[in-house]
This record gives C-alpha cells, sequence and structure tokens, in this order.
C-alpha cells in the first residue's frame, strides 16, 4: 500500500511541477479471485511448476475454512469452500 501512496505523491508533485495533466484510475482486482475453478487452477499449473510446488498449492487450496464476521450476530459458523484462493 505503500508504494501506491508513493507513486500518488510522486505523480501529483510531477503534475504540479511540470504543469501536465494526468489521469488516475483504479482497478479493484480483490474480488478477481473469489471464483477461480481450483481443479482447473491445478490443472493448469501441472505444465508450470514442479511436482513438489503443485502439491504444496494443491495441499494448500484444499479444505479451506471460511469464517465470517457479522456485525451484531451472536452465532457464526465456519463454512468450507471450494472455489477461489484463500
Amino acid at each position: 500500500m505503500s508504494d501506491v501512496a508513493w507513486t500518488h505523491k510522486w505523480l501529483a508533485a510531477k503534475v504540479n511541477i511540470e504543469n501536465i495533466a494526468i489521469k488516475i484510475a483504479g482497478i479493484d482486482m480483490s474480488a478477481a479471485f473469489d471464483t477461480i475453478n481450483r481443479e482447473t487452477l491445478l490443472k493448469i499449473l501441472e505444465d508450470i511448476v514442479n511436482e513438489d510446488e503443485h502439491r504444496m498449492i494443491q495441499f494448500l487450496l484444499s479444505n479451506t475454512i471460511i469464517d465470517t464476521k457479522i456485525i451484531g450476530a451472536s452465532d457464526k459458523k465456519p463454512f468450507f469452500s471450494n472455489v477461489g484462493t484463500p
């Protein structure tokens, strides 16, 4: 996050000094990884990573438990997820 703040300050200073116009677009990529099909991802990675790395990634993606925080809720029930990346 500090890189983003530094870049913004640098661009603001450059605009101020050189009297140029710039446009800044922000893209929220956080949801891009919420619906990844894990089986497809692992199949693609077979040709890219070695066997040990593939096994480690498979382990990290297995048995993913999601625990939610809901303000005002008295009971929370974790649940398993088989899509997306943790």
